[in-house]
């Protein structure tokens, strides 16, 4: 704007200006999801009717396929159980590290607000919880879910879990999350995303070796060669089930999930 001798605050015409010069915004699209954000957060007097992103622009240099994100298919999460279990029985403490893979997939959440939440209710089925603080502006107060309290193999994570929190200081257990080291403190996203990322890499690399420690569908699963080059997918977790195959998902309805 002070190239050209405009004043602020900005024009309609010099915010759509802004996002149709390539130069200045490489990604107009979501430059202009940032402009509404500060009209928003800021209670700015910016008109931003009618202005529309030049899409053609911010596809330029690099092709991408339209359609679902890739996901990870129901078999992925049933080895993850069967490892976080086959952790814990051996007494390795990563495997509550491990595990906030599999919450952040079954009660669609992300890994900071696994972190910021506490257990409130444990059913025969359910695991009640509370998150101080959610993304959303209506949920800056925080915000209420339940996950299953159990694997599909049946075992009781949550009631492990559980046990470990009973056992902290009543200061640890504000700031502890789901998934917490021996010391009380929540499992940072990399050593999640390390530990994520070990347990799967050799089923990406060498699927057809797995010797009936996975299921038999490694070889077709595309989701895992987008994990091996994108390890942190694991923390924005999307399930799909094929209508082939009968395998359990986990179904979000009005705030809470049924296995």
């Amino acid at each position: 704007m002070r190239s050209r001798g405009r004043p602020y605050p900005p024009q309609h015409v010099d915010l759509d200006a802004f996002l149709h010069d390539p130069g200045a915004a490489p990604a107009p699209v979501r430059a202009l999801a940032s402009f509404r954000w500060l009209v928003n957060q800021g209670n700015l007097a910016w008109e931003l009717g009618g202005l529309t992103p030049p899409r053609h622009v911010a596809q330029q240099g690099r092709q991408r396929k339209s359609g679902q994100a890739t996901a990870v298919a129901p078999p992925m999460l049933r080895y993850l159980e069967e490892k976080v279990e086959r952790l814990h029985a051996t007494g390795e403490p990563r495997w509550s590290a491990l595990l906030a893979s599999w919450i952040a997939a079954a009660g669609c959440l992300r890994q900071k607000h696994i972190a910021r939440s506490q257990p409130r209710k444990l059913t025969k089925s359910t695991l009640h919880c509370e998150c101080s603080r959610g993304k959303q502006k209506k949920l800056r107060k925080g915000f209420s879910y339940c996950i299953p309290s159990h694997f599909s193999t049946g075992w009781p994570w949550a009631q492990h879990m559980i046990q470990r929190y009973d056992k902290l200081p009543d200061a640890k257990k504000k700031r502890c999350g789901l998934c917490f080291d021996e010391d009380g403190t929540p499992w940072h996203m990399r050593e999640i995303t390390l530990i994520a990322r070990e347990i799967f890499v050799g089923q990406v690399e060498h699927p057809q070796t797995h010797g009936g420690d996975g299921p038999p569908a490694w070889g077709r699963c595309s989701a895992l060669t987008h994990y091996n080059s994108h390890p942190s997918v694991i923390g924005r977790i999307k399930l799909r089930c094929q209508k082939t195959h009968r395998c359990p998902c986990i179904t979000r309805v009005r705030g809470t999930h049924s296995v």
